[in-house]
């Protein structure tokens, strides 16, 4: 008796490091399901069941069955788990075992956990051994004797010693496969940031080149229609609306857009003067994100469903802070752009604020050049009429002094001639002479009074 239990102690050992060597040898098979079926192959050798089968337990509490072996003598044909449509919930036996660890079952009629799927597929008794490491359940090994009573519980001891290495075995297929799982996780994330930071370095090569084509335009509509034309080629979307806001009346008074059926000032005088989207992102310089029209907290504007659009997002135009009007991109889908996206149209809305506001910088400069010309001309006018009049008055001056000249000379020649005269010449003369100095006085006073 002491030999043969010898025999059968060092039977188990010999088979356990065969179990040994197998788990180790696992990761570097190319034929798993082989592995599976030569463990159970030797518990054979230990147990005396019918058949055997092992059954993985995924996270989502899906039953797998792994591998299925029957005894050269059994006629078992029907297994525990034959598919992957399995749950742990349709088994009450193997959730039992999960609770209370592993089970000899005598007489599976009998048992009152069994449901009737469990009746159908067995009779006779089992062994159920849940497969775990810790308290982390990786699956179940069921043994299955057609028989009543088959088994002892020095085989429930021989088969919970096969399932530490059949746990190491689940364990580390299930480490290969999530962590086939997270690499593909991770090629999938790699391959998007790829495409995303190639779209980036697209959007942002465009967008640079945009900038330099924008500076080159002087005309106000000119500039809102490349705005949008390059929101439509670069966020992407349908369509896209530029609105421009006077803050110091706080009216619309521009606009341009890509939308067909729409003329371009339309939209700043069909656009909601208060209690709107555009008006709250004008007033409260936020970008605002609606991914469907029909969840709109301002009620969307009929002009959107009456085109086709589902979902848009405005962004302010902000130059020091003042805001200049609201740029809009127009999606004929639902659609949530993300911060990136968002960040972007917004870079575009800042740009075009500031170069509408010098747009409007130099539109100023020109009126006040052209105030300062006209001013300038009025001067220059009155420079030339103040011009004639002063050469006019030099004419006058010169034809008075000339005047006053002649005038002057015939009356002063009589007064000298008639006073030397009145000394030297014919005393009966004297009365004669003193006439025709009264007479020529006269004649120089009434001159002086005329010029006077």
């Amino acid at each position: 008796m002491l030999e043969q239990n010898q025999f059968s102690i060092s039977h188990r050992k010999t088979h356990l490091t065969a179990v040994r060597h197998i788990s180790e040898d696992y990761e570097s098979s190319q034929n798993k399901d082989l592995i599976f079926r030569t463990l159970l192959i030797l518990l054979e050798n230990l147990i005396p069941f019918d058949s055997a089968q092992l059954i993985s337990l995924g996270s989502d509490f899906k039953l797998t069955p792994k591998a299925h072996h029957k005894s050269k003598h059994s006629n078992e044909t029907k297994l525990w788990i034959s598919s992957k449509e399995n749950t742990l919930s349709n088994f009450p036996i193997l959730e039992e075992s999960l609770r209370k660890g592993a089970l000899l079952i005598s007489n599976i009629q009998y048992h009152n956990l069994s449901c009737p799927s469990e009746k159908s597929a067995y009779t006779g008794s089992c062994i159920i051994i849940p497969v775990q490491i810790g308290n982390l359940p990786f699956g179940f090994l069921v043994i299955k004797n057609n028989r009543p009573n088959a088994f002892e519980p020095e085989h429930l001891n021989i088969g919970q010693e096969f399932s530490p290495q059949i746990a190491a075995i689940l364990y580390s297929e299930w480490l290969l496969e999530t962590n086939k799982q997270l690499v593909e996780v991770l090629n999938i994330e790699k391959n998007a940031r790829f495409e995303q930071l190639h779209q980036q370095y697209h959007r942002q090569l465009l967008f640079a080149k945009w900038k330099i084509d924008i500076k080159k335009s002087k005309e106000l509509m000119e500039i809102l229609q490349m705005v949008v034309n390059a929101t439509v080629k670069l966020l992407p979307t349908s369509d896209a609306s530029i609105i421009l806001w006077d803050s110091k009346s706080e009216t619309f008074h521009l606009s341009q857009t890509t939308v067909k059926e729409q003329k371009s000032l339309t939209a700043a005088r069909r656009v909601r003067r208060v209690k709107g989207a555009t008006h709250w992102i004008a007033k409260h310089k936020l970008p605002f994100q609606v991914s469907d029209i029909q969840n709109d907290p301002f009620g969307a504007n009929n002009m959107l469903k009456r085109f086709g659009y589902k979902s848009y997002i405005g962004v302010p135009l902000i130059a020091d802070d003042n805001c200049l009007g609201v740029l809009y991109a127009l999606h004929r889908t639902p659609r949530f752009l993300t911060k990136i996206d968002i960040n972007f149209l917004q870079s575009i809305a800042n740009h075009v604020a500031g170069a509408i506001q010098i747009e409007s910088q130099y539109t100023s400069l020109l009126k006040k050049v052209s105030d300062l010309e006209e001013k300038v001309s009025e001067q220059k006018q009155q420079l030339l009429e103040s011009s004639k009049r002063i050469e006019q008055s030099e004419v006058v001056q010169v034809t008075i002094l000339n005047e006053l000249s002649h005038g002057m000379r015939t009356p002063l020649t009589a007064i000298k001639l008639h006073l030397h005269l009145l000394e030297h010449g014919l005393p009966d003369k004297r009365q004669h002479y003193m006439n025709v100095l009264k007479e020529s006085s006269n004649n120089l006073h009434e001159l002086f009074e005329t010029l006077l």
